[in-house]
Order: C-alpha cells, then sequence, then structure tokens
C-alpha cells in the first residue's frame, strides 16, 4: 500500500500547478513574437511579409481571447500603420488610407473597451484615423477626430508632449488646407511649445520634428503676410543638427527662394538657389531632373535681372 500511494503522490505532484506550463503566458508569447516580428517587417518595409505575421497574431488572439482584448488592440493598429505606409493599392490611391482608417477603427473600438474615452489609446487612435480623413482630403471629417484626439488626451489627466504636439500639428496641416492661415499657425506654434518651448530642459529633443514644426510655421508666416525667415532658418539649423537631411534642406531653402523672390531680394533668392542646387547634386548627381530644373531656375533668375 505504501508503494501505491507513493505512486499516485508522485503523479499528482508532476501535474500540480506550480509545477504545470502557463499555456496562456506561452500562447500570449507567441501572439506577441508574431506582432513584433511583423513590426521588424514593416520597419525594413516588407509590408506584406509584415501583414502575414499580423494575420497569425490576430487570428491566435480571436481564438484565444475574443473579440475585443490587448493583443488585438495591438494588431490592429498595426495593421493599420502597415497600410497607412504599404501603397499597395498605388502611391496615391485613397484605398491606402481607406483600408488604414478601417484598422484603426477595429483598435479604437478594442481600446476603448479596455481604457475608456479618456485615454491615451483612444486619444492616439482618434488622431490616426483624423490623418487617414486629412489625406482622403476630407477636412471636416478630419477636423472631428482630431478634436476628439484633443479632448480624449486632455481629459485622461497625464502628459504626452510627443502625442499632443502630432494632434496640433494635425490641426495646423488642417487649417492649411482649409487655407485658415492664422489657425494653422496657431496650431503649428502649439506643437512647437510642446516639442522645444516646455521641454527644452528635459533632454532627449527630436530635432527633426522639431525642424518639420519651424518648417510648417515659416510656411504659414508666410502665407499670413509674415515673414518666414527666422523660422526656415532656425528649421535649417535644427535639421543640421538631426543628420543628413538633405530633403527636408532643400525643401526649406525652397520656401526662402519663394519668400525672397516674392519681396523682391533677388540676391537672397539666388543664394538659396545655390544651396538648392549643392544639396540636389548631393541627393540625385548632377545628371538628375532635379539637379538641372534648379540650375534652369539661376539661369533665368540671371538672364531677368541683367
Amino acid at each position: 500500500m505504501k508503494g501505491l500511494f507513493s505512486g499516485l503522490l508522485s503523479v499528482f505532484a508532476s501535474t500540480s500547478p506550480a509545477q504545470a506550463p502557463d499555456t496562456g503566458k506561452q500562447d500570449a508569447d507567441s501572439i506577441r513574437t508574431w506582432y513584433e516580428k511583423g513590426e521588424q517587417l514593416h520597419k525594413q518595409g516588407d509590408y506584406q511579409a509584415a501583414q502575414t505575421e499580423y494575420n497569425r497574431a490576430i487570428e491566435k488572439a480571436k481564438e484565444l481571447y475574443g473579440e475585443e482584448n490587448k493583443h488585438l488592440a495591438v494588431c490592429y493598429e498595426l495593421y493599420g500603420d502597415n497600410y497607412f505606409e504599404w501603397k499597395v493599392w498605388g502611391a496615391s490611391s485613397g484605398l491606402n488610407y481607406a483600408d488604414a482608417k478601417t484598422y484603426y477603427n477595429l483598435s479604437l473600438r478594442c481600446w476603448v473597451s479596455l481604457s475608456g474615452e479618456n485615454s491615451h489609446d483612444a486619444s492616439r487612435l482618434h488622431n490616426k484615423i483624423g490623418a487617414c480623413w486629412l489625406n482622403l482630403e476630407n477636412e471636416e471629417e478630419a477636423s472631428k477626430k482630431f478634436e476628439q484626439a484633443l479632448a480624449s488626451i486632455q481629459s485622461s489627466g497625464k502628459e504626452n508632449p510627443l502625442l499632443l504636439a502630432s494632434i496640433y500639428n494635425n490641426i495646423g496641416k488642417t487649417a492649411f488646407a482649409k487655407s485658415d492661415w492664422g489657425d494653422a499657425l496657431k496650431y503649428y506654434n502649439l506643437e512647437y511649445d510642446e516639442l522645444y518651448t516646455k521641454h527644452l530642459d528635459t533632454g532627449g529633443l527630436d530635432k527633426k520634428m522639431i525642424a518639420d514644426c519651424l518648417l510648417n510655421i515659416g510656411k504659414a508666416k508666410a502665407k499670413s503676410g509674415i515673414s518666414p525667415v527666422a523660422s526656415l532658418q532656425e528649421a535649417l539649423k535644427f535639421y543640421k543638427a538631426a543628420g543628413p537631411l538633405c530633403n527636408e534642406v532643400a525643401l526649406t531653402c525652397l520656401e526662402l527662394v519663394k519668400y525672397y523672390y516674392s519681396i523682391g531680394d533677388y540676391d537672397k533668392t539666388r543664394e538659396m538657389l545655390q544651396k538648392m542646387l549643392l544639396v540636389n547634386e548631393r541627393l540625385y548627381g548632377k545628371e538628375s531632373e532635379n539637379y538641372k530644373g534648379v540650375l534652369n531656375l539661376i539661369d533665368k533668375l540671371d538672364n531677368s535681372n541683367r
């Protein structure tokens, strides 16, 4: 009898909860592994392969946890990001943004169920859905989503400067698209405060985001009849500090070219065109259409002032 009981005890011991494998954790880890692999493929520009990994994660998450869970919320959002950047229907097709919006809405439904409407998660998804509407050239729907994003983050009671800056940026872009230069400038300045002024001493400033913001401020100022020179020159400094961002430097120089030409300062116009020429040479080479186009502008400017 003693041998029998000891055998039974050994069986129970080998299957006790403390020693049994945690299948729930293993399943969650598998889902996470799939969508993290998808993220890496997305970053590498392999959007189709990324989509395959997200599909695996989505199917398993639905099977194990139902229609609304954190895993699905994450996967749907990543799926939306994938469509937003992957021009599967063509570079100018609205279907790319329409598909992204579909998955962002699915993610939003999950996040609201999990975190509530007044959360960073809800705010982030409203902001992304608004960006889809803006790319679909529906400024009215975009405005509604950006306002929802702003209300959600403000009601959350927690700071998130980069998300708030992104929302301000998108509201500014929407105003600019509607030719509301005053509102565009107002929200770009609010974005600048979040990215730089309020957090100057905190470290980790995103120099490219600040430069992009200053470029937008310069554009809005020019449209409002205000000199954009200081903002655009500051943008050039931040682009230089952020790294070799030649294309962004060229775009900033172009804004300065347009402004200087509009006020009749042809010496400054030529100076900026020369800088654009050097940038285009580095980017595309002397045989490129971009380089030849800028060279042609310099020739026209010189001929008109003879």
